[in-house]
């Protein structure tokens, strides 16, 4: 499960990026240290995202790069980001964030279910705006699973 990778290895708070492609570049290389990707997909991420940058703002503020599963891609991995100073991820609608989560998976099956959980994290808690606040990654993940673990009671109570 994504939410039992979460931990201070791959998570960093008030990061500094002078534009989204470094924000990129800065998630990947998380993910790259923690061996969960090879360091020729990084490319793969760049050329496919700089082109969808639109397409990887999942909520106001945070955005999700990833891109479908691919050779060089060796384990389900997650890297979280706060940013120093939010940067524009969207330049035709002006959308900036603050909050990026990189994502990498294996298969098809283990991305789709990373996405599903990723949603568990950020669906109507407000993370972006709150993330803000944190000054520590133990304090970003406190509020990541503050917000998980609300989201799954929320969907389990419907059930």
């Amino acid at each position: 499960m994504l939410i039992e990778k979460i931990c201070e290895e791959i998570v960093e708070v008030n990061v500094e990026v002078k534009d989204m492609e470094e924000a990129i570049r800065k998630a990947g290389d998380i993910l790259l240290k923690n061996d969960v990707i090879e360091k020729e997909s990084m490319n793969d991420i760049m050329d496919i995202i700089t082109n969808l940058s639109q397409h990887i703002i999942v909520e106001d503020g945070i955005a999700m790069p990833n891109v479908k599963t691919r050779i060089g891609y060796k384990d389900l991995g997650i890297a979280i980001m706060t940013l120093k100073e939010p940067v524009t991820f969207d330049e035709e609608n002006g959308k900036k964030v603050n909050l990026v989560f990189g994502l990498s998976a294996s298969c098809t099956r283990e991305h789709l279910k990373a996405v599903e959980e990723l949603a568990l994290i950020i669906d109507g808690n407000n993370i972006a705006e709150k993330s803000k606040s944190c000054e520590t990654k133990a304090e970003l993940i406190e509020l990541i699973k503050k917000c998980y673990e609300e989201n799954v009671k929320k969907s389990n109570d419907l059930e």
